[in-house]
Order: C-alpha cells, then sequence, then structure tokens
C-alpha cells in the first residue's frame, strides 16, 4: 500500500516530468496538493541528491525561455526568479551564465525598442539601473 511520502514522490515526478522545477515552487505545489511539510522536505533533499531537482537548471531554463520572447530587464529577470524562491546567489550566478555579451546586447537591443514605443526614459543611468553592464551600453553607443 502506498503511503503519503510515496504518493507526493509521484507527483513531484509528474510534476517535474512536465516542466522543469525549482525546490520552492515544487513545495508550493506539494503543499496545495495537501502534501505536509514533514513528507515534503525530505523528499525535496532525496530530488536535489539524485539532480532530479536542481535550482541552478531550473534558472538556467526559466531564463532561457524568457529571453526568447520577451524584452525584460536584467534587474526584473532577476527579480523574477527570486518571486520564484531561487535564491539571490543563484539568480546571480544564473544571469551571469546566460547574460554573455551577445545575448545581453539583444537584449538591450529589443529593451531599448520597446522602451522607445512606450516613451521610457533610456538614458544611461536609466539602463544601468536596469541591470545593463557598462559594457552592453557602450558597445550600444550609449
Amino acid at each position: 500500500m502506498a503511503t503519503n511520502t510515496d504518493n507526493a514522490r509521484a507527483a513531484a515526478l509528474k510534476l517535474i516530468s512536465r516542466a522543469e522545477q525549482c525546490s520552492a515552487l515544487l513545495t508550493l505545489k506539494l503543499r496545495r496538493r495537501g502534501y505536509k511539510k514533514a513528507e515534503i522536505e525530505p523528499l525535496i533533499d532525496e530530488l536535489r541528491e539524485k539532480g532530479i531537482l536542481d535550482d541552478n537548471r531550473f534558472a538556467g531554463a526559466w531564463l532561457a525561455g524568457r529571453l526568447a520572447g520577451r524584452t525584460d530587464s536584467p534587474r526584473k529577470l532577476f527579480a523574477s526568479l527570486l518571486a520564484k524562491g531561487i535564491s539571490e546567489q543563484t539568480a546571480k550566478k544564473s544571469l551571469k551564465e546566460i547574460l554573455e555579451p551577445e545575448t545581453e546586447s539583444a537584449l538591450l537591443a529589443r529593451y531599448l525598442q520597446t522602451a522607445r514605443k512606450n516613451g521610457k526614459p533610456v538614458s544611461r543611468a536609466a539602463l544601468r539601473s536596469e541591470g545593463f553592464s557598462a559594457d552592453a551600453l557602450e558597445n550600444a553607443g550609449l
């Protein structure tokens, strides 16, 4: 007979099979399904140890998807990762890894186009406050 822990594991694996998950969101989804903290915490640890659950991998995948279709600034991307329960350290590392110079330049170009269309300020200071690097701004002639 299956225990609640077995059922929680099955639910977690089903969620992970559909889409990459991070620890915080998977915990929340399992809590919403009625599983108890005492059942979830050891399961999350087990899935991490086995490499099935990886916040770094989730952050990278989430950022790649976000960069493919949106014009969010690095600051907004960072804040969104934190809101998903990703640690500050993991969010910084993932952004640094994915925002290679070419990727950041392309993001900046899209951001500038959208900002100008929407009447947002595009000064160097405003763009720096949005998280764009000095190198990216310099390469864009700003």
